[in-house]
């Protein structure tokens, strides 16, 4: 959409942020039609030599000016480059040596990635269309130095300022000769929820003291399962959460007497509130944990052991 109807304000901020974030962008763009359509977009300022440049970023592009008043009408551009068919991302895909944005589209029960005077992905799962991107942009030598050896990184568009949102964690399945499946998982802006987009439809689950990253993974796992695509109900693992979200949900949990150790490595070891068991990694390049999840403790050794061999972990 080229010739969006839009209208801009700038509003200096008086907050203690002021000196990074000196003005807000209030931008009115009715003929967005899958979100409401009032934004509120920071403008930030950085000095360029001794020049001072202010930027804005809209779901990942970012322009730049010396000129607040150049602003209305980058930011008029900028998002008629960024909305398709009247709507704004949900999410954007980021190919971070490549510098690349690429923003995903949700059209009903469809997930639409359409890439620059390229083909357009759709799937009704994310995770599918990210897998299809991935092949492209490794085809044409986009993703990593020889065409491998970088992957996708997936973000939320926060619906109000239009920023970028890191998932609080993932709901991941890999296991060999089956369909994989990954859904990024966020929190909500408009109420005290987790959400993540499965089986067709946005799933959700209640803020309950760290306890809605199981509540959320069995719901998720049991359409799965209704669907055939999952038939353990422990393939389907929480993966990648922030410290503030494991350390919540740790509080529930039981610390097991003796860790698990898979391939050279230790586990520490929690039972639930529903007597399942849980193994902790925490990734050595990131402060992010993983669980491994099963039945009983041989089940979990199972589970970790299996991916550890998969990422050839501890050969």
């Amino acid at each position: 959409m080229t010739d969006l109807r839009i209208e801009t304000t700038l509003e200096r901020n008086t907050g203690s942020d002021r000196l990074t974030i000196p003005y807000y962008t209030h931008i009115h763009c009715p003929d967005v039609v899958n979100r409401d359509p009032h934004f509120e977009v920071p403008v930030r300022a950085a000095y360029i030599g001794m020049k001072k440049t202010f930027s804005i970023e809209i779901a990942g592009f970012r322009l730049m000016t010396e000129q607040l008043s150049a602003i209305p009408a980058k930011v008029t551009k900028l998002m008629g480059g960024v909305v398709r068919g009247g709507r704004l991302p949900h999410y954007v895909f980021i190919a971070r040596d490549a510098g690349t944005v690429y923003p995903v589209y949700t059209i009903d029960d469809v997930v639409v990635a359409p890439t620059p005077n390229g083909p357009l992905f759709e799937h009704v799962e994310l995770a599918k269309v990210r897998e299809r991107l991935t092949d492209y942009l490794h085809s044409i030598r986009v993703l990593g130095k020889n065409g491998r050896n970088d992957k996708l990184h997936v973000r939320g568009v926060h619906r109000r300022t239009l920023q970028l949102i890191r998932p609080k964690f993932y709901l991941k399945k890999r296991v060999p000769g089956e369909t994989d499946f990954w859904a990024p998982v966020f929190a909500s802006i408009d109420s005290p929820r987790i959400y993540a987009y499965a089986a067709r439809d946005r799933r959700e689950a209640n803020f309950n003291e760290g306890r809605e990253v199981l509540v959320l993974r069995d719901l998720v796992a049991k359409l799965l399962q209704r669907e055939n695509r999952l038939t353990n109900t422990y393939d389907l693992r929480p993966d990648r959460l922030f410290p503030d979200t494991w350390h919540a949900l740790e509080a529930h949990l039981q610390r097991c007497d003796h860790d698990l150790v898979v391939n050279g490595f230790p586990l520490p070891t929690y039972t639930t509130e529903k007597g399942n068991y849980i193994a902790l990694e925490q990734r050595s390049d990131e402060e992010r944990f993983s669980l491994f999840m099963g039945s009983d403790r041989d089940e979990v050794t199972e589970q970790a052991t299996r991916d550890f061999l998969r990422r050839g972990i501890g050969l």
